[in-house]
């Protein structure tokens, strides 16, 4: 998952982060835990997750089911 960092840092933060050594690594790092607290908080407010399964699988299926169901509605849409 990629997010856009300087969109959401300071751009003293985000200048600091683009200078540093380790860069690439600094980058993945926050970003990864971006993306678990993005996942935690998805997990925690998602009353259908019974907390036993993978949560990435639980989100994948559930955002299969959603585009499933809108492209159902495009299609009533169009008609």
């Amino acid at each position: 998952m990629k997010i856009d960092l300087k969109a959401i840092l300071t751009k003293e933060l985000f200048d600091w982060i683009e200078e540093h050594p380790k860069r690439n690594q600094l980058i993945e790092s926050i970003q990864g835990e971006i993306f678990q607290s993005v996942v935690h908080f998805r997990e925690w407010n998602d009353s259908n997750y019974n907390g036993n399964e993978d949560w990435l699988q639980f989100a994948i299926r559930n955002e299969e089911a959603w585009r499933n169901g809108s492209d159902q509605m495009d299609q009533y849409k169009s008609r």
